[in-house]
């Protein structure tokens, strides 16, 4: 930036000043800009930017108010007259340097002040400088507890062994599928004594002594 024709003194940017630079910087380079309500392309930034500076270049009495008190939280937050001093409206293009300079420090005094809700924010764009309000969220059903395969299968034959206990037929099945993998006669017979130490009625003919392993 030039001041009649010789460079500005460097200086460092402060908050809120230096987010803003942010947001243009972002929409020079990437094309997008994310602010606190949503991501806009560059083009919306700077028309959200254009308004800012209208905005609080405008006298406060000629303002409603409502607006007339957003302004003045801003200069006041901002630490600085109202319009920054400025006397007769110009547009931005045609300030002088440092009054562009407190100008650029009100607007982004405006966008942090309407990111933390302390000023009121209207118009079709305003909502994309202001974070969404907080919504409740369903938090779903509670899930079902986890299944604990093993539990059932011990759950699954000691109700077959109830069974068999009073029924021929099942105390076959439950003789049958435990000695189904037997290759001898005494796993057969380890296994049916299983069976008959669970107190099965040894007269089933399911349960009787084979004459070979099966």
């Amino acid at each position: 930036m030039l001041n009649n024709g010789r460079p500005m003194p460097p200086r460092p940017v402060p908050e809120p000043l230096a987010t803003l630079e942010g947001y243009t910087y972002s929409a020079l380079n990437t094309g997008m800009v994310e602010l606190p309500g949503r991501t806009v392309q560059a083009a919306m930034w700077f028309r959200i930017l254009r308004s800012l500076l209208d905005e609080v270049s405008l006298a406060i009495t000629s303002r409603r108010k409502q607006p007339a008190a957003a302004l003045r939280t801003i200069w006041k937050a901002a630490g600085l007259p109202p319009r920054g001093g400025l006397g007769v409206w110009a547009p931005y293009e045609m300030m002088e340097p440092e009054q562009q300079h407190v100008m650029m420090t009100a607007a982004a005094t405006a966008t942090d002040l309407a990111a933390r809700h302390e000023i009121l924010v209207l118009g079709r764009l305003g909502p994309a400088i202001q974070p969404l309000p907080l919504m409740d969220v369903y938090a779903g059903d509670r899930p079902p507890p986890a299944r604990n395969a093993w539990q059932e299968l011990v759950t699954e034959i000691e109700l077959m062994l109830d069974d068999a206990r009073t029924d021929p037929t099942v105390a076959g099945e439950a003789l049958q599928l435990l000695t189904r993998t037997c290759k001898t006669l005494r796993q057969f017979e380890v296994r049916r004594g299983y069976l008959l130490r669970s107190r099965r009625p040894r007269s089933f003919p399911s349960l009787r002594r084979p004459s070979r392993p099966r």
